[in-house]
């Protein structure tokens, strides 16, 4: 077994493990990352990744991300970044993780991947052999807060929502006031109370870059 962290263009058939300890598989074919989006969530004072099925993973603070193997972290910086409140801390680190990409992190401490060629299993598409590639789970946080209730009638002056493609966020507008309020995940929406889901629910949806 070797120790790489190089980028991998072109296709390669791949068994996937993401947890080393609890020996957990599960087989995909291209791109194993598929991160959707990620960025900073004010409200929570956390970190978040969105995947492409629309789970997303929390992080306490930019040192988790050092539990990340290089590949992933590549890609994680080119991906949609969120960042709404426009804080200049979580801005600062994106455009350090950009440098370092460039650099090939020199000043980032990395989880490390593992790849193996395995010698039995064949991928079905290609004839060509599996690799074995396998990291240790990323030190994402277990159990997530909700946000504190908004009080009742807080979407009385709601002027429209819209659902964002790009970064799979959605963005509610008022009509008497600049302040624009963003919703990265589905459980975010148990911050209403019930008068404001059906003010929600009067309102069609803006779909944006679909």
């Amino acid at each position: 077994m070797r120790n790489s962290d190089e980028n991998r263009h072109a296709y390669q058939p791949q068994i996937i493990v993401t947890d080393l300890e609890k020996r957990r598989f599960r087989v995909k074919y291209e791109n194993h990352s598929g991160i959707k989006m990620w960025g900073f969530h004010s409200d929570l004072n956390m970190w978040v990744v969105k995947r492409n099925h629309g789970k997303l993973k929390y992080y306490k603070d930019t040192h988790d991300f050092s539990s990340w193997t290089k590949v992933h972290l590549t890609k994680l910086s080119a991906t949609p970044f969120h960042n709404p409140s426009k804080d200049p801390n979580a801005s600062n680190f994106k455009l350090f993780l950009e440098r370092q990409v460039k650099e090939k992190f020199s000043e980032m401490k990395t989880a490390d991947l593992l790849i193996r060629r395995d010698k039995e299993v064949l991928d079905p598409r290609t004839n060509e052999r599996m690799n074995i590639m396998m990291w240790h789970a990323t030190k994402h946080l277990k159990e997530i807060p909700i946000p504190q209730h908004f009080h009742e009638g807080y979407l009385d002056h709601m002027e429209f929502w819209a659902f964002d493609e790009v970064t799979a966020t959605t963005a509610i507008k008022f009509t008497d006031s600049d302040i624009v309020l963003h919703l990265v995940d589905a459980k975010d929406l148990l911050q209403f109370r019930e008068r404001d889901i059906h003010t929600l629910n009067q309102h069609q949806i803006i779909y944006k870059g679909c």
